[in-house]
């Protein structure tokens, strides 16, 4: 089993050390107060955390796919793992959030921060102008405070890798209940390259952005040929047994599953065991 990443403080703020000659500099107050309150025994998300490491281990030269980057964390420890051999996209949609992840690169002077490319802007299924709502805690940046509403320049994944000629082998998606939109928009890119995604799935509330339930969107992931493996709460636990997700088992436990939120699914047409051996698997 390899090890989580241990956050430490240092002088600069927060340290993540891969191993004993490598690490990242997690700067700022902002980044740090968010970070502090989000990790478990020292660790942050250390299931996703750990999922990208060994990915990132056995595939050094993959293409990552960050949507919801917020300030880099995940970036960061890609840029860290891969030492500097990935490729690495971050799309982060709050101008706040876009200017501590880019102070967050700065600070790493040590590791090939070329490797990493930023994109300030929403991620969603059409590419347009839109107005975007606001809400509390993951708040889309204003300069009218009383505005319920902002505009925003979205756009797809499919059409980003068009222009840029390329596909995510990998990708993390944690974007507040818009994930049903943005994985519309990217249904042939994930297609056409077997992507595999880590996908926080967030509760029917926060959904209702993208029109769509946890269930119907679970439900269309599965018929749409996709393997889904269902780790459940992931941000505080170390470890949790996975379950490879059937629509007869989500068919009866509708309630469970639309009562939830905040849960990893990963998204794979490959068992994800030819990644992830060493995961534990229980029974539908």
């Amino acid at each position: 089993m390899l090890r989580v990443p241990v956050l430490e403080k240092t002088p600069q703020g927060l340290a993540l050390y891969i191993d004993d000659a490598t690490h990242f500099v997690f700067c700022g107050k902002k980044p740090m107060r968010w970070l502090g309150g989000r990790c478990a025994n020292g660790y942050h998300e250390p299931i996703m955390s750990q999922l990208l490491i060994e990915y990132l281990r056995a595939h050094p030269t993959a293409v990552f796919f960050d949507v919801g980057a917020l300030f880099g964390y995940f970036g960061l420890l890609a840029l860290a793992v891969s030492k500097g051999e990935a490729k690495i996209f971050e799309f982060e949609m709050n101008p706040r959030a876009f200017a501590a992840l880019n102070e967050n690169f700065a600070a790493n002077t040590h590791l090939r921060r070329e490797a990493i490319v930023a994109f300030q802007g929403a991620v969603g299924d059409i590419e347009a102008t839109q107005q975007m709502t606001k809400y509390k805690g993951m708040t889309v940046d204003s300069t009218d405070t009383r505005a319920r509403q902002v505009p925003m320049d979205f756009l797809t994944l499919d059409g980003f890798c068009r222009r840029q000629h390329i596909s995510p082998d990998l990708m993390k998606i944690d974007v507040e209940g818009y994930e049903g939109k943005i994985l519309n928009g990217a249904r042939r890119v994930m297609r056409e390259s077997d992507t595999v995604t880590m996908l926080e799935l967030h509760s029917n509330s926060k959904l209702k952005a993208s029109g769509i339930t946890r269930c119907e969107l679970l439900e269309n992931l599965l018929g749409d040929g996709w393997g889904l493996y269902y780790f459940g709460r992931h941000r505080y636990e170390s470890s949790v047994p996975v379950r490879r997700l059937s629509r007869e088992y989500l068919n009866a436990n509708r309630t469970y599953f639309d009562s939830r939120g905040d849960d990893l699914v990963v998204i794979s047409k490959k068992d994800i065991r030819t990644h992830w051996p060493q995961l534990e698997f229980v029974e539908s």
